[in-house]
């Protein structure tokens, strides 16, 4: 990347954050995710700020957009900035994150800047619809809302967001689709709680289980009480498909929240075997959703001990007692099949 102005970091520093604005675009919630990402690890936030074309007029923009930046930083974290121009940080920008090691890259995915995230190392936060400044009683970033499946990119968004808590309300959520009955809800509750004991969350991280017509609507409503939603990309399709997908496209045109969708970090094998994975899954046939829900409860049900099974245990513990007794193999290999 072409470096206009400013000073770069040390790229032995153990945890980075990536911030790409315009001078044009005003600080807001993608901006304290950004800072809140930063402190979480202890780390340091680099601001990139791409103009157009390098003219004094927009390198005097730049510099007065790093300096309301650094204001409203008030030293929370590490704090480095440069300036580039639109063409270089399109070029080189996947470079640079691996060249400085580079840990989450966030980006404003309804900026003219925006470029192929799925070719990014790093994890990748891009976010939609936060495109007003912070009002005069604004308090930043006070909620998050985690909507989650089980999914490895949510469930990594989750874990990313735990130090944080509990000064930042986060709250994992599972929307359970109302046509799917209560097989969905018991699989939910299920999923929330596998997600939660993962990232040893229990005691700092919050849970909710709501019933909606669609998972989109559900999130809808119960972003109402957030400053913010952070949705995991989905592990089926690229992030930029996510991005411009149907969950966050409603979730942004009806809740007129801000929208982030979180990848976690891969290297450019695991693209490879993404992609092959996604172009096989497109031609293996797959269950449906609420199939799939059923399929889940009946095995989880099947797999609960019942009268049969310690029966069957008891008399197998007794024939393989009398298999060892006797010295006799046989009678051992028919405890196991019993």
């Amino acid at each position: 990347m072409e470096i206009l102005e400013g000073q770069l970091p040390d790229q032995n520093k153990e945890w980075f954050v990536l911030y790409v604005r315009t001078p044009d675009a005003p600080l807001a919630h993608t901006w304290d995710l950004a800072v809140l990402l930063a402190q979480a690890e202890n780390g340091s936030l680099i601001l990139v700020v791409v103009i157009e074309e390098d003219t004094e007029q927009q390198r005097a923009a730049a510099r007065e957009a790093i300096r309301e930046a650094e204001k409203d930083l008030d030293n929370v974290c590490g704090f480095y900035s440069i300036i580039t121009t639109h063409e270089s940080y399109r070029s080189s920008i996947n470079k640079f994150v691996r060249d400085y090691n580079v840990d989450i890259l966030v980006d404003d995915i309804g900026d003219p800047i925006h470029h192929d995230l799925q070719k990014s190392t790093c994890a990748v936060v891009g976010v939609r619809g936060d495109t007003a400044g912070f009002s005069e009683d604004d308090q930043g970033i006070q909620s998050i809302l985690v909507p989650t499946s089980g999914g490895p990119n949510s469930t990594y968004a989750l874990s990313t967001l735990l130090p944080l808590t509990p000064e930042i309300k986060v709250t994992a959520l599972y929307v359970a689709p109302e046509y799917l009955g209560p097989n969905e809800v018991a699989l939910g509750y299920d999923r929330l709680r596998e997600t939660i004991e993962f990232i040893d969350g229990e005691d700092r991280i919050e849970t909710d289980l709501i019933s909606a017509p669609t998972v989109s609507e559900g999130i809808r409503e119960a972003a109402k009480a957030y400053d913010l939603v952070l949705i995991g990309a989905s592990t089926e399709s690229s992030v930029d498909k996510v991005l411009f997908g149907n969950i966050p496209d409603e979730v942004v045109r009806e809740s007129k929240k801000p929208v982030a969708v979180m990848r976690e970090p891969h290297n450019p094998v695991a693209n490879i075997l993404s992609d092959v994975s996604w172009r096989l899954q497109r031609i293996i046939p797959r269950l449906k959703i609420s199939d799939r829900a059923e399929t889940y409860v009946r095995i989880r049900r099947g797999a609960r001990p019942n009268i049969d099974f310690y029966v069957l245990i008891s008399l197998s513990a007794i024939i393989a007692a009398l298999g060892l007794i006797i010295n006799s193999a046989a009678v051992v290999i028919g405890a196991m099949l019993v």
